[in-house]
């Protein structure tokens, strides 16, 4: 799914079937949030494609703010089979689904704290404080463990430095949250492994030798807190990595720094051990945001202005899905 402004649009893997799913404005009388706004992913498919968690605004885009005027957000569940649109959590952004889809981790605007609601009762409560409004930090790159039981948070140092420590939440039970990588490390993008005992992120932090400093990969073991950097002189700049299911393969978006000129964003493909990395594509265009498809073998991703491509990782083709130039959800059919 992709979004024309705020207009949801569907289209089939094969490209084809292009539909509109729901006109925000028309239906709702509100705005799929907006980029000008910096705080996160428009929409949050759930993992067995049967709803969307949609991040909607009370105007369209900063600009059409009067002086003074602050925007509200809040996130709503589209019934993916039946259209139907429910308000889910008031004052709500960054949704994140639980691997059964049962509950949604979302950063509240009102405390900046991480909440969790259940999603058929629409209950909620604050899993995760930042000490708002006494502190500037903020809840960010929630990532969920497999079996549902934790949830890994970066408590960012600010909205305008939005990187920090990551900490882990019991998502079932209470208790109290663990730092497993300390708030100079600057980390963000977080991915918990399908294998669940190590957490990707990136980092500023680390070994390079170009004059820039890049965004390096790194990985934290969950038992221990041990962490160790899987890339260097490659910016991990353009969007969320991702694990293959298999739990020890990573698919990124970076510049490789050490070429120079106007270091083209490529996809590349690394193993967690940080040993063997390859480069999946490789032209002038700015390839970014990876998604991986049900199959696990096939890769989603935004050639900027040229529309979204799938790469097939069993023998390098690639192939034109969409022409559209906007960013993107994977769901499967419910």
């Amino acid at each position: 799914m992709y979004r024309e402004g705020s207009v949801v649009r569907a289209v089939d893997s094969d490209g084809r079937n292009d539909r509109v799913v729901i006109d925000i404005p028309t239906q709702m009388s509100r705005f799929l949030v907006d980029r000008s706004f910096l705080v996160g992913t428009w929409a949050s498919p759930a993992p067995n494609g049967s709803q969307l968690a949609l991040v909607v605004s009370n105007v369209e885009n900063h600009d059409a703010l009067s002086r003074g005027e602050q925007p509200e957000f809040d996130i709503y569940l589209l019934d993916l089979t039946t259209g139907e649109v429910q308000l889910l959590a008031e004052d709500g952004v960054k949704p994140v689904w639980s691997p059964d889809g049962s509950r949604i981790a979302y950063r509240s605007t009102f405390t900046q704290g991480m909440w969790i609601v259940d999603v058929a009762t629409g209950h909620g409560y604050e899993a995760f404080s930042v000490g708002y409004p006494e502190t500037e930090y903020q809840a960010d790159w929630f990532t969920w463990s497999p079996d549902g039981r934790r949830i890994a948070v970066v408590k960012d140092w600010s909205g305008f430095a939005n990187s920090g420590g990551v900490w882990l939440v019991n998502a079932v039970g209470g208790g109290e949250a663990v730092e497993i990588v300390a708030m100079e490390m600057n980390a963000s993008n977080l991915a918990w492994s399908p294998t669940g005992d190590r957490i990707l992120f990136l980092s500023s932090v680390g070994e390079h030798i170009t004059p820039e400093t890049p965004e390096n990969l790194w990985i934290v073991e969950v038992g221990n807190g041990d962490q160790r950097q899987l890339t260097s002189n490659i910016g991990v700049y353009g969007g969320q990595p991702i694990w293959l299911s298999e739990g020890d393969t990573i698919i990124f978006s970076g510049a490789n720094l050490l070429e120079g000129g106007t270091n083209p964003y490529d996809i590349w493909m690394i193993d967690s051990s940080g040993n063997r990395i390859s480069r999946l594509t490789s032209d002038a265009d700015v390839d970014l945001d990876p998604s991986l498809l049900p199959d696990d073998i096939r890769i989603l991703f935004l050639k900027q202005d040229n529309g979204i491509w799938e790469i097939n990782l069993v023998d390098g083709s690639q192939r034109k899905v969409t022409q559209q130039r906007d960013s993107y959800v994977i769901t499967r059919h419910p």
